[in-house]
């Protein structure tokens, strides 16, 4: 089971405080939504999240399989299908960090959620990528 966490940097600078507390108020909310999208997806039949031996972190399986992986605690590496990413009008974030070079054509598209109002969204993408597999 994945659980989002912040580790707290311990060397930031005094002067750096106030970047800080907006980083880790940020931070914090993504890792909670995170684990709100976790707990909304453990209801679904199938659907496990357990530490990825492929791409490290927190990933999802659907009976075993991998499906979808977090780059990050507001961004799912999701296997949609490249036809269902064209079907939706999907495109992959330009500033990918992760994936910068990924094509256009991929089976995969990164999904960034910012708002508890996307969690909705990213169940129902999760359900169409597992119907795919």
């Amino acid at each position: 089971m994945c659980n989002a966490q912040h580790r707290v940097n311990t060397r930031s600078l005094a002067s750096q405080y106030a970047q800080f507390a907006i980083a880790l108020t940020k931070s914090t909310g993504f890792a909670q939504m995170m684990n709100q999208l976790l707990a909304e997806l453990r209801k679904i039949e199938g659907v496990e999240d357990r530490p990825s031996p492929v791409a490290g972190g927190c990933a999802l399986f659907y009976f075993g399989k991998e499906f979808a992986h977090f780059h990050n605690t507001n961004e799912l590496d999701l296997r949609l299908t490249k036809a269902i990413i064209r079907k939706l009008g999907m495109q992959h974030p330009p500033d990918s960090l992760h994936h910068p070079t990924r094509s256009p054509n991929s089976a995969w598209i990164e999904v960034r959620f910012s708002l508890a109002s996307d969690i909705p969204k990213l169940v129902e993408l999760v359900k169409l990528a597992i119907t795919k597999l």
